[in-house]
């Protein structure tokens, strides 16, 4: 209920709006991430959230409350998805106080009722964690690697920022593996690592390897490449340059 009702009052994010109008057009603006209608520019990251967006308006309309409502859906789904991982570690009791900590934060509320990418990211880091668990504890390569692929799904979503839980992913998993020996606690982070990248890389590689003339001007970019938008614009530049001072006038 918090994160659904009253979704129209809700202020929307024209940007992203804007793109979601675009690639609505043809399925050459929808594969490409297409800011304007003409295809002449594209969003600065992969549109693998945006997408849920169309689909959305393509099936129910164009309007505020359509916009936001992947997010808020995903939003909700967050909260069993973490009843279920901590309730295989530390029982129901403590898995009903994390879901309700969960449904009630207002960051958490005020975010999914937002058209941004953050509550889908926060699932599918969930689900990782979910997988990774169960193949720990069911000695499972399988899930190994199917968390390895909703990760690089995640990197699609939010790109670095759904990354900084990886440090915590991969001591988890060597310490739950570490009754195998270590060349195959090796190879299985490479082959999940591996799968990560292919990935995480997907779509870029279907944008790069398409012609320039035939793919959008990636916003954010120096060069019009969706490697230099996705590395350098939303990567290092994040780090690296200080933030614009905010005039007050």
């Amino acid at each position: 209920v918090l994160r659904l009702v009253t979704l129209s009052t809700v202020p929307d994010n024209l940007f992203y709006d804007a793109s979601v109008r675009s690639m609505a057009m043809s399925l050459h603006n929808f594969l490409y991430g297409a800011f304007d209608p003409s295809a002449a520019t594209a969003i600065d990251k992969p549109p693998i959230d945006l997408w849920l967006q169309v689909i959305a308006v393509k099936l129910f309309g164009f309007n505020s409350v359509v916009l936001k409502l992947p997010e808020a859906i995903a939003g909700t789904l967050a909260i069993p998805m973490l009843y279920e991982l901590v309730r295989r570690v530390a029982g129901p009791l403590a898995a009903l106080c994390g879901a309700i900590t969960l449904a009630l934060l207002p960051t958490s509320v005020i975010t999914a009722r937002s058209d941004t990418m953050d509550s889908l990211m926060m699932l599918l880091l969930l689900v990782v964690a979910w997988l990774l668990l169960r193949s720990a504890q069911q000695r499972d390569t399988r899930c190994l690697l199917a968390a390895a692929v909703v990760l690089g799904i995640g990197f699609n979503v939010k790109l670095f920022e759904a990354l900084v839980p990886v440090p915590a992913f991969l001591l988890f998993v060597w310490l739950c593996w570490r009754g195998e020996r270590l060349g195959v606690r090796i190879r299985r982070l490479a082959a999940a690592g591996a799968l990560f990248v292919a990935v995480a890389l997907s779509w870029m590689v279907f944008v790069g390897l398409t012609p320039s003339h035939d793919r959008p001007w990636a916003i954010g970019s120096t060069n019009g490449s969706v490697w230099n938008s996705v590395f350098v614009f939303d990567g290092w530049d994040r780090i690296a340059k200080p933030p614009a001072p905010k005039s007050f006038s």
